[in-house]
């Protein structure tokens, strides 16, 4: 059974229930049973646990854990609690119109020679790996046969055709230039490609996070545009001329067809002044003709394009948002499934969540099962991948688990018969043992504990802020070290330099590692006796009064 012939079985069976929220686990078997072991029970629990239907009859293993109210863990389950989850109809309203936002965005980039080019450098990347595909397009993420590598060359083949009709459209641009085509040859020749390259962008279905990455070009050819538009705009301003009559006669002056005194009399400004604003509008008229020459639509209606861009980009998040809270949980749904096997649980939510974020962004409506569904296996993969990667459980001895569990019963027993919590000297008592041992073996009893959770209610410090790095050094002894190398330096001055070498290498100094007499005798090619005179020497010399004193507050400590 393909997951495409999953997603319809579990959607059919949701369907059959109708309006009912509950479901006996014996429907539920029956359904698996037709299916014959091609969809688990944990398939259907998480698939109608995100729809918001309650098997009943389930068998607990443990009873359900309780959260202090001011538990972080506690005010994020209620908080998910509070949101609805959204109808099929509504879930898929919202589906559409998050894909139709990224569909207005993609469809400018063929209309811009400089955003086909971004597209080509972006896809660069892609074929040398330094961008993931994943990351890059959604078009080959409902394959399940192809390997990374086909789906690679894939798009990598999309986006040479996107470069060669690239290419084309430049060389039919430069002819037309030079005179060796019609204007509307070129024109319908250029859009012709364009249309092709628009195609061949759609079917790539590039993701957000690439369309992302246009994001400041988008904005640069805006604030070109704005800049040199506003420089005549404010000259216009300074004369007492609205800038659209400015700019007509000062295109009838660039044309011949009006006189600059003329115009200067006609709008009574001073013929200097009018002159300078000419200057403005010429250079405003070989920008603007610049960026009409790099698109292939009117350049007004790209520049209104470029700025309805924002608007997409909300449309976008708030739909995502709607999505990600609609089906948020699930992944506590499926964290559930996962929990004493060597991952904090706020670890798992955590890998969960951000698997939940990625499904949104490659989830394709069209196919017409619910969110939920098609998000349920990218959840579970991420945390299947998080046990892997970062379970690391230590197994304790048989006799410790015993202690554990004797002691866990005696707690429990004295707990109901004090009516309160027993005090460890109480337990200690209980068990005949020494208090100092009982305080040692309860140190096994924390199980995982994530080095991301919050120490104090506010979450301004997490386990990892306080744990010592036993493998590094405290500040303080590198500190007095550094002080100590220093002023041992300025004691080794006060011997002759023959003498330094050689507490310099009898002691190791330099590279940790002491030699012997015989050794250093051989680096000065003179006896072993030489050399123990000379290190007796200089010793005596250190032992001085004035440099001992130097030295001997680093050695106390």
């Amino acid at each position: 059974m393909t997951e495409s012939e999953k997603y319809e079985a579990l959607e059919g069976f949701l369907e059959g229930l109708g309006e009912k929220q509950t479901v006996p686990v014996e429907e539920v078997q029956s359904f698996i049973d037709d299916h014959k072991g091609a969809i688990c029970l944990e398939d259907v629990l998480d698939f109608l646990a995100a729809n918001a239907v309650t098997v009943l009859g389930l068998p607990r293993d443990e009873p359900p854990r309780h959260y202090r109210k001011d538990d972080p863990m506690w005010l994020y389950i209620k908080e998910v609690g509070k949101v609805r989850i959204l109808g099929k109809e509504r879930e898929l309203e919202v589906a559409t119109k998050l894909q139709k936002s990224l569909h207005v965005i993609r469809s400018i980039i063929p209309k811009s020679t400089m955003l086909i080019e971004r597209l080509i450098q972006i896809g660069k990347t892609v074929q040398t790996r330094e961008l993931p595909l994943d990351e890059f397009t959604k078009a080959t993420s409902g394959d399940p046969i192809a390997t990374t590598d086909e789906k690679r060359a894939s798009a990598v083949v999309v986006l040479d055709e996107i470069n060669e009709k690239y290419k084309e459209m430049t060389e039919i641009t430069r002819r037309h230039h030079s005179g060796d085509l019609s204007e509307d040859h070129c024109r319908a020749k250029v859009e012709e490609l364009s249309n092709a390259i628009a195609g061949d962008i759609e079917n790539l279905e590039l993701t957000a996070r690439t369309l992302e990455r246009f994001t400041d070009l988008f904005e640069k050819i805006q604030d070109y545009y704005a800049n040199t538009r506003s420089s005549l705009n404010s000259k216009a301003q300074a004369m007492d001329i609205k800038p659209d009559v400015l700019r007509e006669k000062a295109a009838k002056i660039e044309a011949g067809e009006l006189k600059l005194e003329a115009a200067a009399k006609e709008l009574d400004v001073p013929a200097n002044i009018l002159k300078e604003a000419v200057f403005i509008y010429r250079r405003e008229r070989r920008i603007f003709k610049r960026l009409e020459e790099s698109c292939f639509i009117p350049l007004d209606e790209f520049i209104a394009r470029l700025k309805g861009i924002p608007k997409q980009w909300e449309i976008y998040n708030e739909c995502k948002r709607l999505l990600i809270e609609a089906n948020i949980r699930l992944v506590i749904n499926i964290a559930k499934n996962y929990t004493n096997q060597g991952v904090d649980f706020l670890d798992l939510i955590q890998e969960g969540n951000a698997a939940l974020i990625k499904a949104v962004e490659r989830f394709d409506p069209i196919r017409g099962y619910k969110l939920g569904t098609y998000a349920i296996w990218w959840i579970r993969q991420a945390m299947l991948r998080t046990l892997a990667e970062q379970s690391h459980v230590v197994k304790l001895p048989t006799y410790l688990v015993q202690w554990i569990r004797r002691y866990s019963r005696i707690s429990q027993e004295l707990s109901q018969k004090l009516g309160r919590e027993p005090t460890p000297q109480e337990i200690s008592i209980e068990m005949e043992v020494e208090p100092d041992k009982s305080s040692k073996m309860r140190r096994f009893f924390t199980g995982q504990v994530s080095l991301n959770k919050s120490l104090g209610d506010d979450d301004s410090r997490t386990l990892e802020d306080v744990i010592a790095d036993e493998s590094s050094s405290s500040p303080l002894n590198m500190a007095n070290l550094t002080m100590l190398q220093t002023e041992l330096k300025r004691v080794l001055e006060s011997l002759t330099p023959k003498e330094q070498r050689v507490i310099t290498l009898r002691f190791g100094l330099e590279d940790n590692v002491p030699r012997t007499l015989e050794e250093i005798g051989q680096i000065f090619d003179l006896s072993r006796e030489r050399i123990r005179q000379i290190e007796m020497k200089a010793l005596s010399k250190l032992r001085h009064p004035n440099k001992l004193e130097k030295l001997l507050p680093y050695l106390k400590e």
